[in-house]
């Protein structure tokens, strides 16, 4: 969970018990603080959120560590940790609420909002959203880049530089720059841009109070330090980066609160129809019926118990 170059904590947002049901609450509690502990000692995390809901409940809320390790700064509820794949499922939440109400189909090739992006006549948002494009992940080329792209708009030259892997639905490869392309075609679909789409689909009407893009130059109070490992496992300042151009794929900042607030409102009947929650949630297979494990953002899996979980990229 705690990889190189990746952020300094590793928020974490359960939906269900974190120990065996036959425990008791507090005793469920205290095995997984001792879960924690380890996982945080094991990955060399300085910094780690607990937030645990049932049934739209916080029953535990817990910081674990330093959010800046130089100056000593505790970690608390108030700390905003970068979410990374996470901002992936609140891009496809906001593209299915414009999908209900018309401004974009889902299935529709995107060529009628983009169309310079490769194949873009066969690839629909179902392809970007379930990572079965065909395109490259061109993201690894900017991933330690100063430039500030303030709207997808402004990023979408270098998305048509994408070279075509494989024909759309052929076969599913996590794909982060798929997601800047899904935010192109929602700015272009709405007339705005693509941090004004969050807020007014996702921000504001699931009431999250602590979810703001990871804006660089702005001072962004209770924001963590970033941290990474260098090659021999020692904890070191992550190199600078400006996410702007992946906002929509790994962008954003939350409390661990958040995003529990956030998980649970994925599920009230006045966010989302019944048909986009399975939209989100099911198993998209390939063009031959083979299942990838991917829904729209989300992973569809089993537990060892086999039954269906759903969790973040």
């Amino acid at each position: 969970m705690f990889r190189k170059w990746s952020a300094n904590a590793i928020a974490l947002a359960l939906l269900s018990t974190t120990a065996s049901a036959q425990l008791a609450p507090e005793e469920a509690i205290e095995s997984a603080r001792t879960q924690v502990r380890k996982i945080m000692e094991q990955s060399k995390a300085p910094a780690c959120g607990v937030s645990v809901s049932i049934n739209g409940q916080v029953v535990w809320e817990e910081s674990f560590g330093l959010a800046n390790v130089e100056l000593q700064v505790p970690a608390t509820e108030h700390t905003l940790f970068g979410i990374g794949s996470i901002s992936k499922t609140m891009t496809a939440a906001a593209m299915m609420r414009l999908a209900e109400r018309g401004i974009v189909d889902i299935d529709e090739p995107i060529a009628r909002f983009t169309p310079e992006l490769p194949n873009a006549d066969n690839v629909t948002l179902r392809h970007l959203a379930n990572h079965q494009s065909g395109w490259e992940d061109i993201g690894s080329r900017w991933y330690n880049t100063l430039e500030h792209y303030e709207t997808a708009e402004s990023f979408a030259q270098n998305l048509a530089t994408t070279q075509i892997e494989s024909e759309p639905g052929e076969q599913a490869s996590y794909n982060t720059a798929a997601y800047s392309a899904i935010a192109l075609v929602l700015e272009r679909a709405t007339g705005d841009p693509f941090l004004q789409i969050i807020e007014q689909e996702v921000i504001t009407p699931l009431d999250l109070h602590a979810t703001v893009p990871n804006q660089t130059a702005q001072i962004i109070e209770n924001r963590c330090s970033f941290y990474a490992l260098d090659d021999q496992g020692s904890l070191q300042n992550a190199l600078f980066t400006d996410p702007s151009y992946k906002w929509a794929g790994a962008g954003f900042l939350m409390t661990p609160g958040d995003i529990v607030r956030y998980a649970d409102g994925l599920s009230r009947e006045d966010y989302l129809t019944d048909d986009s929650r399975r939209e989100l949630f099911k198993d998209h297979p390939t063009n031959d019926g083979s299942p990838t494990g991917f829904g729209l953002a989300w992973r569809v899996d089993q537990d060892e118990q086999g039954r269906t979980i759903y969790h973040l990229p």
